[in-house]
């Protein structure tokens, strides 16, 4: 199948955009596409989600690892695929991949196109010498399907031992973490709405893409698959600047940030976080008191949990009260007044459960006290 037809998605997509296309063989097409700083995707500046530094901490927190590198914009490559199906059997396809990376006055898009799918192995050793270059890979979902489903392929010809990302940020759950509250879904396509006001006009569903590249193969109609370029061009960019807001949020939000330390064990960071938020909520204070618990720092865990009691009467505080009055400070008296405060005016919120914990702790405390 020759690629000299010619195809509906080598026309400039926008006037502000250079645009280089080259066959490398009759049937793969590596096409360039350079951003100047003002381009706009939805309402954003692509230049905005420019120049930003990974530090080996927020690195982390966006689940790339630990590492003691920090990193730069430079170093990062964005990967977007399309593919024949969603299986990561032998039998899927990765039929175009998008490639996004900075240079110093541009952002430079590059796309993959597989137009024979005997061709496949060419377009691979193809891609690779870009993949190598960069040191960060940066995906959404890519953990779960677009690595290895592209791995798999790597391996099937016998390619897979020269390329394996260093790091690999995928910013699927990261996204989760900061937006699903407000946004509900975490699909690209929601976040880009919400966050970036991306409004794609005629744009193709997934679902629709793998039947749209098979009836390309087979009719040659070049005008099938320029919407998938399409779709796979505004991925790359939402991915890019995705990337970026979710560091200004790491930045921003105290309380978030603070948790996901916490999470990751970097506990004396999350103290020291927690510790700086200036009116602080229940669940904050709750978590700070446990921090402090956690490394035996009962003289500031106990003034925390006695302000939290002062404000309601809360089992998980009451308990953790009880606890230190019997086994620390062995004050039977105060310990069994934390039960039965817990009982008593309770009784009706708690499970079976809590209740038969709370008359469990209650009697032995009752056997001490009769010592």
């Amino acid at each position: 199948m020759s690629f000299a037809r010619d195809l509906g998605y080598l026309k400039e997509f926008s006037k502000e955009t250079r645009v280089v296309t080259k066959r490398t063989s009759e049937d793969m097409v590596l096409r360039t596409k350079r951003f100047p700083l003002t381009h706009t995707h939805g309402e954003r500046l692509i230049s905005s989600a420019k120049s930003f530094w990974l530090e080996p901490l927020f690195f982390d927190l966006l689940k790339g690892g630990r590492t003691d590198s920090s990193f730069d914009f430079k170093d990062v490559l964005y990967l977007d695929t399309e593919t024949t199906g969603l299986s990561r059997s032998s039998g899927t396809y990765v039929f175009l991949v998008g490639l996004g990376y900075w240079e110093e006055s541009q952002y430079v898009l590059e796309q993959y196109f597989l137009a024979d799918l005997a061709r496949e192995k060419e377009m691979l050793e193809t891609l690779l010498p870009r993949l190598q270059e960069k040191r960060v890979l940066v995906t959404y979902n890519g953990k779960s399907f677009d690595w290895p489903l592209l791995y798999n392929r790597l391996r099937l010809h016998g390619l897979h031992e020269e390329y394996s990302p260093e790091y690999h940020l995928d910013l699927l759950q990261s996204t989760r973490h900061f937006f699903k509250d407000s946004l509900g879904s975490c699909s690209l396509g929601n976040v880009e709405r919400n966050l970036f006001r991306v409004c794609r006009e005629d744009d193709i569903s997934g679902e629709e893409i793998p039947s749209r590249y098979f009836q390309y193969l087979s009719e040659g109609d070049s005008d099938l698959v320029e919407p998938i370029i399409k779709h796979n061009q505004d991925d790359i960019l939402s991915l890019t600047l995705l990337l970026k807001d979710l560091l200004l949020k790491l930045k921003g939000n105290t309380e978030r940030v603070a948790y996901l330390y916490e999470r990751r064990e970097h506990l004396d960071l999350a103290e020291r976080v927690y510790e700086k938020i200036q009116e602080p909520n229940y669940e904050i204070l709750w978590r700070l008191a446990l921090l402090y618990k956690k490394r035996g720092a009962f003289d500031k865990a106990v003034p925390l949990w006695q302000r939290l009691l002062q404000s309601e009467y809360d089992l998980k505080a009451l308990v953790e009260m009880a606890k230190h009055y019997e086994h620390r400070e062995k004050d039977y008296k105060k310990a069994m007044k934390m039960v039965e405060i817990a009982l008593d005016r309770l009784e009706t919120r708690l499970t079976w459960q809590q209740l038969e914990d709370l008359h469990k702790r209650n009697r032995r405390i009752q056997r001490k006290l009769e010592k």
